[in-house]
């Protein structure tokens, strides 16, 4: 029931009077969407593994230790398409990968002393990993900083292990300390 007073209007039901000001026509449509539709969550499924321990008992692998593969790491060399460029959902996109380790550093603009020193990307990993100090080693090529950033002890343990590739001025220390890093990091 609707009582309209000079431009006003007064709306009574279910107990409750409602004053509106006024009164006015939308002039468009408007349209109710659903909510979108969310899936439930699958419910967690029991998988059966398998008993292996007939495996742990006759095997010995502190004998297997130094045979057994250490862990690689893989790194994107190519994609199609190429990275950055814009494509509709569900597109497939190749992947090419190699195994960081046997990656040749002769294509890598690198130092030619870095180059000549160490064929391959792992060898110049396991070099880090191997050396006198490895911790500090280590960490200096691991920081991210460049050469001029260096604390006093990274400096020392860079220069350390790149002193191996023979006489380097100060701008091919600098150098010589970016390749190994970047080689080192990826």
């Amino acid at each position: 029931m609707a009582i309209k007073r000079s431009g006003s209007a007064s709306f009574v039901g279910a107990g409750a009077t409602i004053e509106a000001a006024s009164i006015q026509k939308v002039g468009q449509q408007v349209t109710f969407l659903p909510p979108v539709f969310i899936p439930q969550a699958p419910a967690p499924v029991k998988v059966t593994v398998p008993d292996n321990t007939l495996i742990i008992e006759k095997v010995d692998f502190s004998g297997l230790l130094g045979t057994l593969k250490r862990p690689t790491r893989t790194v994107v060399v190519g994609q199609t398409p190429a990275p950055g460029d814009q494509v509709p959902l569900g597109t497939q996109v190749t992947l090419t990968l190699a195994v960081k380790e046997i990656l040749p550093l002769s294509g890598f603009g690198l130092l030619d002393q870095v180059r000549n020193r160490f064929a391959t990307a792992g060898d110049l990993v396991s070099a880090v990993d191997g050396a006198t100090n490895a911790p500090n080693v280590k960490d200096a090529f691991a920081s991210g900083k460049p050469y001029a950033e260096l604390s006093d002890s990274e400096r020392a343990a860079a220069d350390g292990f790149t002193n191996q590739l023979g006489q380097l001025s100060g701008d091919d220390k600098a150098r010589a300390y970016e390749d190994v890093a970047f080689v080192y990091r990826f």
